[in-house]
């Protein structure tokens, strides 16, 4: 394994520009303190964090700090 000392110096040989993928997920801010059920076990989140539901179906809390910095509403209309 190789250790990367120049940093800087390898971004600006090779880098390129990436734009994050951009994913529906469905939220709700939750009121209270809360527990659920994930694919990687019980996972607990605080009153103010948001229960999320990615593409996949799997449900996920988000601390309320990151869910505000990454996410934002979409505005989009739902045909079921």
């Amino acid at each position: 394994m190789k250790t990367i000392k120049d940093v800087k110096s390898l971004f600006d040989a090779r880098g390129k520009i990436y734009v994050k993928k951009r994913t529906f997920v469905k939220a709700v801010k939750m009121n209270d303190d809360f527990i659920v059920e994930t694919p990687n076990g019980q996972l607990s989140g605080s009153k103010g964090d948001y229960l999320v539901e990615d593409e996949n179906g799997n449900v996920y809390p988000v601390k309320k700090e990151i869910f505000e910095t990454v996410y934002e509403e979409a505005n989009v209309i739902v045909i079921k």
